[in-house]
């Protein structure tokens, strides 16, 4: 299920008026990132470690035909009952890292993003390598979340979709030092090579991802 400005089925209501005059009359509606964050609140009150479990998954890759969003949309076909995966594939709408910028006043693509990820129990990243480290429009991201709290002490798995094992390493090694300035909880960080395992693998992942959410929840009672 890929993540969209009109979450929450906002977009179909939308797209069912014939008018916009009739759209117009409508209410204001509450900012899509605040309905999901109020939804995950009640969701999580009513079952304890064990309720169900959302992960965000985020495409560390602009291409329109990234492999990475492949494996990602793979992740949220293969998660099990009560998994929910949802694809974040806008890192590309995000203003340039301003440390000038008050947090209260931060650009509306800053705050959804992150909104989405206050709202989920675990994050999960593909992304490819490039030039030896992560891309720039991953780390804009994750700079833009550095001292906001959303990320701080997250379960997080990191990965990227390679041809061969030995590929994206060095592009991982540096998202997890970026990851360890908000001391995010990495459980996996394994390249996924491209093939008829890689389904099995992510299974893996996502199973890792589900234990640490698990024992984050044990933990804070």
């Amino acid at each position: 299920m890929e993540l969209e400005p009109d979450g929450l089925g906002v977009a179909a209501v939308l797209q069912d008026c014939e008018h916009e005059r009739t759209r117009a009359a409508r209410p204001p509606q509450r900012p899509w990132w605040l309905m999901w964050a109020d939804l995950h609140v009640m969701w999580r009150s009513m079952g304890g470690p064990e309720a169900g479990i959302r992960i965000l998954g985020i495409v560390g890759s602009l291409g329109a035909r990234s492999s990475n969003l492949t494996l990602l949309e793979t992740a949220a076909s293969v998660a099990p009952d009560g998994i929910e995966v949802l694809l974040y594939t806008r890192l590309g709408e995000l203003p340039y890292f301003d440390p000038d910028i008050d947090p209260d006043d931060a650009p509306p693509a800053v705050r959804a993003l992150r909104q989405a990820i206050a709202a989920s129990d675990a994050v999960l990243i593909a992304a490819p390598e490039y030039g030896h480290s992560l891309p720039g429009v991953l780390k804009n991201g994750i700079d833009w979340l550095i001292g906001s709290g959303e990320l701080e002490r997250k379960v997080v798995a990191i990965t990227a979709s390679v041809p061969h094992s030995e590929r994206g390493r060095q592009g991982l090694a540096a998202l997890r030092q970026t990851l360890g300035a908000v001391r995010a909880v990495i459980v996996s960080d394994e390249p996924i090579v491209r093939g008829s395992a890689s389904e099995a693998t992510m299974r893996d992942v996502l199973r890792r991802l589900v234990d640490g959410v698990r024992e984050t929840r044990r933990r804070s009672g």
